[in-house]
Protein backbone atom coordinates (compact mmCIF):
# COMPACT_ATOMS: atom_id res chain seq x y z
CA UNK A 1 0.00 0.00 0.00
CA UNK A 2 2.83 2.21 0.99
CA UNK A 3 4.48 1.50 -2.50
CA UNK A 4 1.05 2.17 -4.44
CA UNK A 5 0.35 5.68 -2.65
CA UNK A 6 4.04 6.72 -3.23
CA UNK A 7 3.28 6.04 -6.53
CA UNK A 8 0.01 8.13 -6.90
CA UNK A 9 1.99 10.98 -5.60
CA UNK A 10 4.28 10.91 -8.06
CA UNK A 11 1.53 10.70 -10.86
CA UNK A 12 0.43 13.62 -9.52
CA UNK A 13 3.12 15.58 -9.17
CA UNK A 14 3.94 14.69 -12.97
CA UNK A 15 0.23 15.92 -13.77
CA UNK A 16 0.59 18.93 -11.98
CA UNK A 17 3.97 19.89 -13.80
CA UNK A 18 2.51 19.40 -17.09
CA UNK A 19 -0.09 21.22 -16.54
CA UNK A 20 1.64 24.28 -15.00
CA UNK A 21 3.49 24.16 -17.92
CA UNK A 22 0.55 24.50 -20.16
CA UNK A 23 -1.17 27.03 -18.04
CA UNK A 24 1.75 29.14 -18.59
CA UNK A 25 1.22 28.71 -22.33
CA UNK A 26 -2.43 30.10 -21.87
CA UNK A 27 -1.07 32.61 -19.75
CA UNK A 28 0.93 33.49 -22.52
CA UNK A 29 -1.65 33.69 -24.95
CA UNK A 30 -4.08 35.09 -23.06
CA UNK A 31 -2.05 38.21 -22.52
CA UNK A 32 -0.76 38.44 -26.16
CA UNK A 33 -4.52 38.63 -27.28
CA UNK A 34 -5.96 40.84 -24.56
CA UNK A 35 -5.14 44.10 -26.04
CA UNK A 36 -7.21 43.24 -29.42
CA UNK A 37 -10.41 42.56 -27.15
CA UNK A 38 -9.97 46.35 -25.61
CA UNK A 39 -11.41 48.23 -28.39
CA UNK A 40 -14.50 45.93 -28.54
CA UNK A 41 -17.74 47.38 -27.53
CA UNK A 42 -18.22 47.31 -23.97
CA UNK A 43 -14.72 46.76 -22.98
CA UNK A 44 -14.06 50.97 -23.26
CA UNK A 45 -15.33 53.93 -21.41
CA UNK A 46 -16.44 57.12 -22.92
CA UNK A 47 -13.95 60.01 -21.62
CA UNK A 48 -15.56 62.93 -19.45
CA UNK A 49 -14.91 65.77 -16.97
CA UNK A 50 -14.04 64.92 -13.50
CA UNK A 51 -13.46 67.88 -12.23
CA UNK A 52 -16.38 70.31 -12.25
CA UNK A 53 -13.91 73.73 -11.89
CA UNK A 54 -12.25 73.06 -15.43
CA UNK A 55 -15.35 74.07 -17.31
CA UNK A 56 -13.86 73.87 -20.14
CA UNK A 57 -15.18 76.26 -22.88
CA UNK A 58 -17.22 78.00 -21.00
CA UNK A 59 -15.34 81.38 -20.73
CA UNK A 60 -15.40 83.08 -24.35
CA UNK A 61 -11.92 83.19 -25.81
CA UNK A 62 -10.71 86.57 -27.58
CA UNK A 63 -7.23 84.93 -29.45
CA UNK A 64 -9.24 86.06 -32.46
CA UNK A 65 -9.27 88.29 -35.59
CA UNK A 66 -7.97 91.58 -33.16
CA UNK A 67 -5.02 89.81 -32.84
CA UNK A 68 -3.97 88.95 -35.97
CA UNK A 69 -1.94 91.91 -37.19
CA UNK A 70 0.56 91.43 -33.68
CA UNK A 71 0.31 87.58 -34.74
CA UNK A 72 1.79 88.63 -38.24
CA UNK A 73 4.02 90.85 -37.03
CA UNK A 74 5.66 88.10 -34.87
CA UNK A 75 5.51 86.18 -37.42
CA UNK A 76 8.05 88.17 -39.57
CA UNK A 77 10.58 88.54 -36.17
CA UNK A 78 10.37 84.84 -35.99
CA UNK A 79 11.78 84.96 -39.79
CA UNK A 80 14.30 87.29 -39.66
CA UNK A 81 15.55 85.17 -36.33
CA UNK A 82 15.26 81.88 -37.96
CA UNK A 83 18.84 82.35 -39.33
CA UNK A 84 20.56 84.47 -37.10
CA UNK A 85 22.93 83.28 -33.95
CA UNK A 86 21.67 81.86 -30.80
CA UNK A 87 22.66 85.20 -28.94
CA UNK A 88 21.05 87.26 -31.11
CA UNK A 89 17.86 84.95 -30.72
CA UNK A 90 18.22 84.92 -26.78
CA UNK A 91 18.66 88.86 -26.72
CA UNK A 92 15.49 89.23 -28.96
CA UNK A 93 13.29 87.09 -27.54
CA UNK A 94 14.67 88.29 -23.89
CA UNK A 95 13.83 91.84 -24.62
CA UNK A 96 10.32 90.73 -26.40
CA UNK A 97 9.16 89.50 -23.25
CA UNK A 98 10.86 92.06 -20.60
CA UNK A 99 8.94 95.01 -23.02
CA UNK A 100 5.34 93.22 -22.21
CA UNK A 101 5.73 93.29 -18.59
CA UNK A 102 7.55 89.65 -17.89
CA UNK A 103 10.33 89.05 -15.45
CA UNK A 104 12.70 87.62 -17.94
CA UNK A 105 15.85 85.43 -17.49
CA UNK A 106 18.25 83.15 -19.23
CA UNK A 107 19.03 79.69 -18.15
CA UNK A 108 22.15 78.76 -20.25
CA UNK A 109 22.92 74.93 -20.49
CA UNK A 110 25.94 75.32 -22.75
CA UNK A 111 27.98 77.60 -24.28
CA UNK A 112 25.77 77.99 -27.55
CA UNK A 113 22.39 76.76 -25.93
CA UNK A 114 20.37 78.82 -23.76
CA UNK A 115 17.00 79.16 -22.68
CA UNK A 116 14.83 81.95 -22.73
CA UNK A 117 11.85 82.18 -19.93
CA UNK A 118 9.90 84.99 -18.71
CA UNK A 119 7.68 85.11 -15.50
CA UNK A 120 3.77 87.01 -15.20
CA UNK A 121 3.22 87.60 -11.98
CA UNK A 122 -0.76 86.28 -11.52
CA UNK A 123 -2.47 89.51 -10.77
CA UNK A 124 -5.03 87.62 -8.40
CA UNK A 125 -2.69 85.64 -7.04
CA UNK A 126 0.07 85.28 -4.31
CA UNK A 127 3.10 83.35 -6.58
CA UNK A 128 3.23 80.36 -5.17
CA UNK A 129 1.40 78.77 -8.53
CA UNK A 130 1.83 78.51 -12.17
CA UNK A 131 1.35 77.28 -15.84
CA UNK A 132 3.67 76.80 -18.19
CA UNK A 133 3.34 77.29 -21.79
CA UNK A 134 6.85 75.82 -23.89
CA UNK A 135 7.38 77.39 -27.27
CA UNK A 136 10.55 75.42 -28.25
CA UNK A 137 12.89 76.08 -31.08
CA UNK A 138 12.60 73.51 -33.06
CA UNK A 139 10.34 70.75 -32.11
CA UNK A 140 10.76 66.72 -31.77
CA UNK A 141 11.39 65.86 -35.17
CA UNK A 142 13.96 68.83 -35.84
CA UNK A 143 12.26 71.01 -37.19
CA UNK A 144 11.86 74.79 -37.40
CA UNK A 145 8.62 75.42 -34.47
CA UNK A 146 7.79 78.38 -36.45
CA UNK A 147 4.28 79.26 -36.17
CA UNK A 148 4.31 77.41 -32.38
CA UNK A 149 7.36 80.65 -31.22
CA UNK A 150 4.79 83.26 -33.08
CA UNK A 151 1.91 82.17 -32.07
CA UNK A 152 3.61 81.74 -28.23
CA UNK A 153 4.90 85.48 -28.20
CA UNK A 154 1.35 86.76 -29.50
CA UNK A 155 -0.12 84.56 -26.73
CA UNK A 156 2.33 86.33 -24.29
CA UNK A 157 1.03 89.94 -24.99
CA UNK A 158 -2.67 88.65 -25.64
CA UNK A 159 -2.63 87.33 -21.94
CA UNK A 160 -1.46 90.17 -20.02
CA UNK A 161 -4.13 92.15 -20.79
CA UNK A 162 -6.56 90.07 -18.83
CA UNK A 163 -6.68 90.34 -14.85
CA UNK A 164 -8.59 86.65 -14.11
CA UNK A 165 -5.21 84.81 -13.63
CA UNK A 166 -4.43 83.74 -10.28
CA UNK A 167 -1.90 81.53 -11.68
CA UNK A 168 1.36 82.73 -12.42
CA UNK A 169 2.10 82.35 -16.47
CA UNK A 170 5.59 81.17 -17.51
CA UNK A 171 6.46 81.12 -21.15
CA UNK A 172 10.06 78.92 -22.10
CA UNK A 173 11.48 79.14 -25.14
CA UNK A 174 14.24 76.00 -25.52
CA UNK A 175 16.30 75.05 -28.37
CA UNK A 176 14.91 71.81 -27.99
CA UNK A 177 12.18 70.02 -26.03
CA UNK A 178 14.59 66.92 -25.29
CA UNK A 179 17.33 67.57 -23.20
CA UNK A 180 17.42 71.75 -22.88
CA UNK A 181 13.91 71.66 -21.76
CA UNK A 182 15.02 68.90 -19.39
CA UNK A 183 17.49 70.67 -17.85
CA UNK A 184 15.37 73.99 -17.20
CA UNK A 185 12.70 72.17 -15.85
CA UNK A 186 15.52 70.53 -13.31
CA UNK A 187 16.78 73.89 -12.42
CA UNK A 188 13.27 75.72 -12.25
CA UNK A 189 13.29 72.88 -9.02
CA UNK A 190 16.48 73.69 -7.76
CA UNK A 191 18.73 77.18 -8.39
CA UNK A 192 16.85 79.66 -10.45
CA UNK A 193 16.94 82.85 -9.44
CA UNK A 194 13.40 83.74 -10.77
CA UNK A 195 10.11 81.45 -9.95
CA UNK A 196 6.78 81.11 -9.61
CA UNK A 197 5.84 78.58 -7.10
CA UNK A 198 4.69 74.51 -7.99
CA UNK A 199 3.99 74.21 -11.65
CA UNK A 200 0.34 72.66 -11.91
CA UNK A 201 0.61 71.94 -15.97
CA UNK A 202 2.14 72.70 -18.67
CA UNK A 203 1.91 72.50 -22.76
CA UNK A 204 4.30 72.43 -24.96
CA UNK A 205 3.17 74.23 -28.57
CA UNK A 206 4.32 72.09 -31.78
CA UNK A 207 3.65 74.06 -35.23
CA UNK A 208 6.11 73.53 -36.96
CA UNK A 209 4.79 75.76 -40.38
CA UNK A 210 4.40 79.24 -41.48
CA UNK A 211 1.53 78.25 -43.31
CA UNK A 212 -1.58 79.72 -41.98
CA UNK A 213 -3.96 77.15 -42.35
CA UNK A 214 -3.63 73.75 -39.90
CA UNK A 215 -6.55 70.97 -39.98
CA UNK A 216 -6.55 69.53 -36.95
CA UNK A 217 -4.32 69.24 -33.93
CA UNK A 218 -2.68 65.81 -32.37
CA UNK A 219 -2.08 65.53 -28.79
CA UNK A 220 0.81 63.70 -27.12
CA UNK A 221 0.53 62.70 -23.30
CA UNK A 222 3.25 59.97 -22.92
CA UNK A 223 5.17 60.91 -19.91
CA UNK A 224 8.57 59.38 -19.39
CA UNK A 225 8.84 56.04 -17.13
CA UNK A 226 5.23 55.33 -17.91
CA UNK A 227 3.70 58.45 -16.16
CA UNK A 228 0.79 59.99 -17.32
CA UNK A 229 -1.03 63.32 -17.06
CA UNK A 230 -4.36 63.39 -15.15
CA UNK A 231 -6.95 62.48 -18.21
CA UNK A 232 -8.90 65.56 -17.16
CA UNK A 233 -6.05 67.44 -19.09
CA UNK A 234 -6.56 65.99 -21.98
CA UNK A 235 -10.11 66.08 -21.91
CA UNK A 236 -10.58 69.72 -21.36
CA UNK A 237 -8.38 70.27 -24.24
CA UNK A 238 -10.30 67.81 -26.77
CA UNK A 239 -13.22 69.19 -25.77
CA UNK A 240 -12.45 73.16 -26.46
CA UNK A 241 -11.52 71.72 -29.65
CA UNK A 242 -14.95 70.41 -30.27
CA UNK A 243 -16.48 73.54 -29.61
CA UNK A 244 -14.51 75.35 -32.04
CA UNK A 245 -14.92 72.36 -34.52
CA UNK A 246 -11.42 70.75 -34.80
CA UNK A 247 -10.19 67.51 -35.39
CA UNK A 248 -8.22 65.86 -32.76
CA UNK A 249 -5.92 62.65 -32.93
CA UNK A 250 -4.13 61.09 -30.36
CA UNK A 251 0.06 60.07 -30.64
CA UNK A 252 -1.00 59.91 -34.81
CA UNK A 253 -2.18 56.69 -34.68
CA UNK A 254 -0.33 54.50 -37.29
CA UNK A 255 -1.66 55.37 -40.12
CA UNK A 256 1.96 54.85 -41.78
CA UNK A 257 1.46 51.12 -41.43
CA UNK A 258 -2.48 50.67 -41.83
CA UNK A 259 -1.88 52.58 -45.25
CA UNK A 260 0.56 49.97 -46.36
CA UNK A 261 -2.17 47.33 -46.03
CA UNK A 262 -3.32 45.36 -49.02
CA UNK A 263 -6.27 46.95 -50.11
CA UNK A 264 -8.52 44.01 -49.94
CA UNK A 265 -8.28 45.10 -46.31
CA UNK A 266 -9.86 48.32 -46.89
CA UNK A 267 -13.18 47.80 -45.19
CA UNK A 268 -11.35 46.84 -41.96
CA UNK A 269 -9.15 49.53 -42.02
CA UNK A 270 -12.17 51.97 -42.28
CA UNK A 271 -13.69 50.35 -39.86
CA UNK A 272 -14.61 51.66 -35.87
CA UNK A 273 -12.63 48.68 -34.21
CA UNK A 274 -9.61 49.17 -36.35
CA UNK A 275 -9.45 52.80 -35.80
CA UNK A 276 -9.80 52.66 -32.05
CA UNK A 277 -6.77 49.49 -32.09
CA UNK A 278 -4.77 51.92 -34.18
CA UNK A 279 -5.10 54.30 -31.78
CA UNK A 280 -4.70 52.07 -28.62
CA UNK A 281 -1.31 50.68 -29.96
CA UNK A 282 0.20 54.03 -31.24
CA UNK A 283 -0.46 55.24 -27.51
CA UNK A 284 1.41 51.55 -26.33
CA UNK A 285 4.12 52.34 -28.73
CA UNK A 286 4.88 55.93 -27.42
CA UNK A 287 4.65 54.77 -24.40
CA UNK A 288 7.19 51.79 -24.74
CA UNK A 289 9.35 54.68 -27.07
CA UNK A 290 8.67 57.84 -24.67
CA UNK A 291 12.16 59.50 -24.62
CA UNK A 292 13.91 57.60 -26.86
CA UNK A 293 13.69 59.11 -30.22
CA UNK A 294 11.26 61.73 -30.61
CA UNK A 295 10.16 64.00 -27.60
CA UNK A 296 7.53 65.87 -27.76
CA UNK A 297 8.31 68.04 -25.16
CA UNK A 298 5.92 67.08 -22.34
CA UNK A 299 8.29 64.05 -21.35
CA UNK A 300 10.65 66.30 -20.07
CA UNK A 301 8.03 67.52 -17.20
CA UNK A 302 8.04 63.92 -15.93
CA UNK A 303 9.27 62.92 -12.27
CA UNK A 304 7.99 66.94 -10.40
CA UNK A 305 4.30 66.19 -10.68
CA UNK A 306 3.79 68.00 -13.09
CA UNK A 307 0.66 67.46 -16.24
CA UNK A 308 1.82 68.38 -19.42
CA UNK A 309 0.64 67.64 -23.12
CA UNK A 310 2.01 68.53 -26.29
CA UNK A 311 -0.36 70.09 -29.03
CA UNK A 312 0.84 70.01 -32.09
CA UNK A 313 -0.99 71.50 -35.21
CA UNK A 314 -1.42 69.56 -37.96
CA UNK A 315 -0.33 72.12 -41.20
CA UNK A 316 -2.12 72.09 -44.57
CA UNK A 317 -1.70 74.65 -47.17
CA UNK A 318 -5.96 74.92 -47.30
CA UNK A 319 -7.17 77.85 -44.77
CA UNK A 320 -9.31 75.32 -42.60
CA UNK A 321 -8.61 76.74 -39.60
CA UNK A 322 -6.47 79.42 -38.89
CA UNK A 323 -3.45 80.21 -36.46
CA UNK A 324 -5.80 81.97 -33.87
CA UNK A 325 -7.55 78.84 -33.88
CA UNK A 326 -4.73 77.29 -32.24
CA UNK A 327 -4.25 80.17 -30.17
CA UNK A 328 -7.63 80.07 -29.17
CA UNK A 329 -7.09 76.11 -28.00
CA UNK A 330 -4.47 77.56 -25.86
CA UNK A 331 -6.15 80.28 -24.18
CA UNK A 332 -9.18 78.29 -23.68
CA UNK A 333 -6.95 75.16 -21.96
CA UNK A 334 -4.91 77.98 -19.82
CA UNK A 335 -8.38 79.86 -18.39
CA UNK A 336 -9.84 76.19 -17.73
CA UNK A 337 -6.40 75.31 -15.67
CA UNK A 338 -6.59 78.91 -13.85
CA UNK A 339 -9.72 77.40 -12.34
CA UNK A 340 -8.34 74.72 -10.48
CA UNK A 341 -8.59 75.56 -6.86
CA UNK A 342 -6.00 72.65 -5.93
CA UNK A 343 -4.04 70.35 -8.05
CA UNK A 344 -5.39 67.80 -11.01
CA UNK A 345 -6.89 64.68 -8.78
CA UNK A 346 -10.00 63.76 -9.90
CA UNK A 347 -9.51 61.99 -13.05
CA UNK A 348 -7.30 58.95 -13.88
CA UNK A 349 -3.63 58.89 -13.87
CA UNK A 350 -3.68 55.40 -15.60
CA UNK A 351 -5.38 55.04 -18.71
CA UNK A 352 -4.75 54.36 -22.33
CA UNK A 353 -6.45 56.42 -25.17
CA UNK A 354 -8.87 54.18 -28.10
CA UNK A 355 -9.65 57.86 -29.61
CA UNK A 356 -9.95 61.24 -28.31
CA UNK A 357 -12.98 60.30 -26.77
CA UNK A 358 -12.38 56.73 -25.30
CA UNK A 359 -9.93 54.86 -23.18
CA UNK A 360 -9.85 52.31 -20.65
CA UNK A 361 -8.36 52.44 -17.26
CA UNK A 362 -5.68 50.22 -15.93
CA UNK A 363 -7.78 47.60 -14.54
CA UNK A 364 -8.92 46.90 -17.70
CA UNK A 365 -5.87 46.87 -20.08
CA UNK A 366 -3.41 45.59 -16.85
CA UNK A 367 -4.42 41.65 -17.06
CA UNK A 368 -2.59 41.98 -20.25
CA UNK A 369 1.10 42.32 -19.08
CA UNK A 370 0.06 40.38 -15.36
CA UNK A 371 -0.78 37.26 -17.76
CA UNK A 372 2.79 37.71 -19.26
CA UNK A 373 4.18 38.32 -16.17
CA UNK A 374 2.08 35.53 -14.49
CA UNK A 375 2.95 32.72 -17.55
CA UNK A 376 6.84 33.45 -16.61
CA UNK A 377 6.35 32.59 -12.60
CA UNK A 378 3.95 29.28 -13.68
CA UNK A 379 6.94 28.17 -15.81
CA UNK A 380 9.06 28.60 -13.13
CA UNK A 381 7.19 26.85 -10.84
CA UNK A 382 7.19 24.33 -12.66
CA UNK A 383 10.31 24.12 -12.86
CA UNK A 384 11.17 24.04 -9.73
CA UNK A 385 8.16 21.16 -8.81
CA UNK A 386 9.88 18.95 -11.44
CA UNK A 387 13.35 19.93 -9.63
CA UNK A 388 11.90 19.03 -5.79
CA UNK A 389 9.97 15.97 -7.63
CA UNK A 390 13.24 14.14 -7.97
CA UNK A 391 14.70 15.19 -4.99
CA UNK A 392 16.62 18.51 -4.08
CA UNK A 393 19.16 19.84 -1.57
CA UNK A 394 19.82 22.71 0.14
CA UNK A 395 23.21 23.04 -1.57
CA UNK A 396 21.87 22.54 -4.90
CA UNK A 397 19.30 25.09 -4.53
CA UNK A 398 22.54 27.31 -3.40
CA UNK A 399 24.23 26.88 -6.34
CA UNK A 400 21.31 27.78 -9.04
CA UNK A 401 20.91 30.99 -6.61
CA UNK A 402 24.50 31.55 -7.00
CA UNK A 403 24.71 31.56 -10.70
CA UNK A 404 21.72 33.43 -11.29
CA UNK A 405 23.87 36.25 -8.61
CA UNK A 406 26.80 35.55 -10.94
CA UNK A 407 24.86 36.35 -14.07
CA UNK A 408 23.04 39.53 -12.78
CA UNK A 409 26.34 41.03 -11.36
CA UNK A 410 27.87 40.33 -14.72
CA UNK A 411 24.95 42.24 -16.58
CA UNK A 412 25.17 44.85 -14.50
CA UNK A 413 29.13 45.31 -14.72
CA UNK A 414 28.05 45.62 -18.65
CA UNK A 415 24.93 48.20 -17.61
CA UNK A 416 28.04 49.88 -15.80
CA UNK A 417 30.78 49.85 -18.54
CA UNK A 418 27.92 51.20 -20.83
CA UNK A 419 27.33 54.62 -18.93
CA UNK A 420 30.88 55.04 -18.27
CA UNK A 421 32.08 54.77 -21.70
CA UNK A 422 31.87 56.36 -25.52
CA UNK A 423 28.72 54.41 -26.63
CA UNK A 424 30.29 53.50 -29.84
CA UNK A 425 32.79 51.12 -27.96
CA UNK A 426 29.72 50.17 -25.88
CA UNK A 427 28.01 49.10 -29.59
CA UNK A 428 30.63 47.47 -30.69
CA UNK A 429 32.23 45.59 -26.84
CA UNK A 430 28.64 44.85 -25.28
CA UNK A 431 27.26 41.93 -28.05
CA UNK A 432 30.84 40.28 -27.21
CA UNK A 433 30.81 40.57 -23.82
CA UNK A 434 27.24 39.07 -23.80
CA UNK A 435 28.01 36.58 -25.93
CA UNK A 436 31.00 35.13 -23.36
CA UNK A 437 28.20 32.92 -21.66
CA UNK A 438 27.96 30.45 -24.13
CA UNK A 439 31.95 29.11 -24.21
CA UNK A 440 31.61 29.78 -20.31
CA UNK A 441 28.38 27.21 -20.41
CA UNK A 442 30.39 24.78 -23.42
CA UNK A 443 33.46 24.38 -21.48
CA UNK A 444 32.40 24.40 -18.03
CA UNK A 445 32.67 21.13 -16.03
CA UNK A 446 29.15 18.91 -16.77
CA UNK A 447 25.84 19.54 -14.47
CA UNK A 448 22.73 17.73 -13.77
CA UNK A 449 19.75 18.16 -15.41
CA UNK A 450 17.93 18.95 -12.62
CA UNK A 451 19.97 21.67 -11.54
CA UNK A 452 20.55 23.47 -14.65
CA UNK A 453 16.28 22.99 -14.74
CA UNK A 454 16.59 25.03 -11.23
CA UNK A 455 18.99 27.71 -12.21
CA UNK A 456 16.11 28.32 -15.18
CA UNK A 457 13.59 28.21 -12.88
CA UNK A 458 14.63 30.67 -10.68
CA UNK A 459 15.50 32.96 -13.76
CA UNK A 460 11.95 32.84 -14.85
CA UNK A 461 10.43 33.32 -11.26
CA UNK A 462 12.31 36.51 -10.77
CA UNK A 463 11.53 37.40 -13.86
CA UNK A 464 8.27 37.25 -13.65
CA UNK A 465 8.15 38.96 -10.38
CA UNK A 466 10.41 41.84 -12.22
CA UNK A 467 7.40 42.19 -14.74
CA UNK A 468 4.67 42.52 -12.31
CA UNK A 469 5.90 45.28 -10.79
CA UNK A 470 7.40 46.78 -13.89
CA UNK A 471 3.71 46.47 -15.30
CA UNK A 472 2.23 48.80 -12.15
CA UNK A 473 4.36 51.51 -13.35
CA UNK A 474 5.23 51.55 -17.22
CA UNK A 475 2.52 48.88 -18.75
CA UNK A 476 3.80 48.72 -22.01
CA UNK A 477 7.13 48.43 -21.77
CA UNK A 478 6.37 45.42 -19.14
CA UNK A 479 4.25 44.09 -22.38
CA UNK A 480 6.66 44.29 -24.91
CA UNK A 481 9.94 43.09 -23.00
CA UNK A 482 7.78 40.34 -21.77
CA UNK A 483 6.48 39.07 -25.26
CA UNK A 484 9.49 39.37 -26.52
CA UNK A 485 11.36 37.00 -24.62
CA UNK A 486 9.06 34.87 -23.73
CA UNK A 487 9.97 32.24 -25.95
CA UNK A 488 12.99 31.77 -23.54
CA UNK A 489 11.00 30.35 -21.15
CA UNK A 490 10.43 27.65 -23.09
CA UNK A 491 14.50 26.35 -23.57
CA UNK A 492 15.71 23.88 -21.02
CA UNK A 493 18.63 22.27 -20.56
CA UNK A 494 20.13 18.91 -23.26
CA UNK A 495 17.96 20.13 -26.45
CA UNK A 496 19.47 20.63 -29.96
CA UNK A 497 22.06 23.17 -29.48
CA UNK A 498 21.88 24.34 -33.20
CA UNK A 499 18.20 24.97 -32.37
CA UNK A 500 18.69 26.79 -29.03
CA UNK A 501 21.53 28.89 -30.86
CA UNK A 502 19.31 29.88 -33.57
CA UNK A 503 16.36 30.76 -30.98
CA UNK A 504 18.55 32.36 -28.61
CA UNK A 505 20.00 34.47 -31.82
CA UNK A 506 16.84 35.92 -32.34
CA UNK A 507 15.71 36.69 -29.15
CA UNK A 508 19.39 38.46 -28.01
CA UNK A 509 18.24 42.15 -27.20
CA UNK A 510 21.47 43.36 -29.23
CA UNK A 511 20.86 41.13 -32.57
CA UNK A 512 16.94 42.77 -32.42
CA UNK A 513 18.53 46.75 -32.10
CA UNK A 514 20.84 45.49 -35.17
CA UNK A 515 17.81 44.74 -37.25
CA UNK A 516 15.50 46.99 -36.27
CA UNK A 517 18.84 49.87 -36.75
CA UNK A 518 19.61 48.27 -40.45
CA UNK A 519 15.47 50.23 -41.43
CA UNK A 520 16.09 53.36 -38.97
CA UNK A 521 19.86 55.08 -38.36
CA UNK A 522 21.44 52.12 -37.23
CA UNK A 523 22.39 49.85 -35.03
CA UNK A 524 25.22 52.34 -33.21
CA UNK A 525 22.39 55.10 -32.84
CA UNK A 526 20.41 52.97 -31.23
CA UNK A 527 22.54 51.92 -28.48
CA UNK A 528 23.37 55.45 -28.30
CA UNK A 529 19.83 56.32 -28.07
CA UNK A 530 19.39 54.21 -25.01
CA UNK A 531 22.31 55.24 -23.03
CA UNK A 532 21.75 58.75 -24.02
CA UNK A 533 18.24 58.70 -23.06
CA UNK A 534 19.02 57.74 -19.16
CA UNK A 535 21.54 60.22 -18.95
CA UNK A 536 19.62 63.15 -20.43
CA UNK A 537 16.03 62.12 -19.58
CA UNK A 538 16.32 59.45 -16.56
CA UNK A 539 14.99 56.90 -18.79
CA UNK A 540 14.77 53.33 -17.63
CA UNK A 541 14.75 51.19 -20.93
CA UNK A 542 18.13 50.75 -20.89
CA UNK A 543 18.00 49.57 -17.27
CA UNK A 544 15.30 47.39 -18.02
CA UNK A 545 17.55 45.65 -20.97
CA UNK A 546 20.33 45.41 -19.42
CA UNK A 547 18.84 44.11 -15.57
CA UNK A 548 16.00 41.97 -16.96
CA UNK A 549 15.93 40.98 -20.69
CA UNK A 550 19.78 40.10 -20.87
CA UNK A 551 19.92 38.21 -17.49
CA UNK A 552 17.32 36.09 -18.61
CA UNK A 553 18.99 35.40 -22.10
CA UNK A 554 21.83 35.11 -20.22
CA UNK A 555 20.57 31.98 -17.85
CA UNK A 556 18.14 31.03 -20.69
CA UNK A 557 22.10 30.38 -22.71
CA UNK A 558 23.42 28.96 -20.29
CA UNK A 559 21.22 26.56 -19.37
CA UNK A 560 20.36 25.32 -23.03
CA UNK A 561 24.23 25.54 -24.05
CA UNK A 562 25.70 23.68 -20.77
CA UNK A 563 27.27 20.14 -20.78
CA UNK A 564 24.81 17.79 -19.23
CA UNK A 565 25.93 14.87 -17.26
CA UNK A 566 24.39 11.63 -18.89
CA UNK A 567 23.45 9.34 -15.90
CA UNK A 568 21.06 12.51 -14.61
CA UNK A 569 19.46 12.78 -17.43
CA UNK A 570 18.62 9.93 -17.28
CA UNK A 571 17.10 9.58 -14.17
CA UNK A 572 14.98 12.30 -14.78
CA UNK A 573 13.52 10.68 -18.12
Amino acid sequence: MAVSGSRVKTALFGFIVKRVSFLAVIALVVGACWLFVLPLPGQFRNTYISENALLPGQAQAYFRSSEWHYLRGYKEEVRRLSDKPASEVVESLSTILSEQGYYTDVYHHEPDKATVYGIFRAPRGDNTEAIVLVCPWTNGNGLFNFNGIAIGLALARYLTKWSVWSKSLIFVFPPDPHKSLREWVAAYHRSLPIQAGSIEGALVLDYPSDLSGFSAIDISYTGLNGQLPNLDLINTVVTIADFNSLPTFIHGGLDKLFNALPSFLNPLKSSAYFQLLSTLLSSVAAQVTSGLNRVAGCESFSGWRIDAITISAIPTSELSHDETVYGRIIEGTLRSINNLLEHFHQSFFFYLLLSPHHFVSIGTYLPAAMSIAGAFTLQGISKWISYIQNGSSRSSILKAFFVEAAILAFTFALLSFSLLFDSQLVAQMLPTFCACIIPTALYASPMSYALLNEIHGVALVLSGMALTALATLNFSLALVVGLISSPLMFLKPGINRMHAGILLLVLNPFFIFYFVGMFTNGYTYIINTFVSSWRDMQVWTWIIVMCLWLPLWEVSAFISMANVREEAKKEVK
